[in-house]
Parts: C-alpha cells; structure tokens; sequence
C-alpha cells in the first residue's frame, strides 16, 4: 500500500493511507504485544508517516500527523 500511495494521486494515496490504518488492526491477526504485533504495528507506523509525508508534499497543505484527518480530507467518500 505504502508503495502504490507514494506513486499515487491525492486521493488514491488518501484511500491506500485508509487501508494502511484500518488493515487488520492490532490483535486481529495476532496476539497484540507480540514480536509479531510490534513488528506490524511499527511498519504500519512508518507507512502511515509516509503517506501522510507524501500527501503533505503533494497538497501544500499541512493538516498534522494524524492519518484520520488526512482520509476524511482527501479519501474518496
């Protein structure tokens, strides 16, 4: 997802950050707290930042860190 957002238009990179965000959340696929889990949740971390990054670059706009203000913004509805 991270690699198809940064080679993406606004609002497709909005829908892939939607997907990097909400994608079997912690403790859906495995046991939260776990290598596992942490590994995940800090990879989708870093891809969430990404986008964010790619879309603040894109936009001219800076709308802050949180994913779920830039999807509202940006994801097609």
């Amino acid at each position: 997802m991270r690699l198809k957002a940064l080679q993406s238009s606004v609002a497709d990179a909005a829908g892939y950050l939607q997907s990097v965000v909400n994608y079997y959340p912690t403790g859906t696929k495995q046991l939260t707290g776990s290598r596992l889990d942490r590994i995940v949740e800090h990879d989708r971390k870093q891809s969430a930042d990404d986008i964010v990054n790619y879309l603040r670059n894109k936009t001219g706009e800076n709308l802050g860190e949180n994913p779920e203000i830039w999807i509202e913004k940006y994801a097609a509805k």
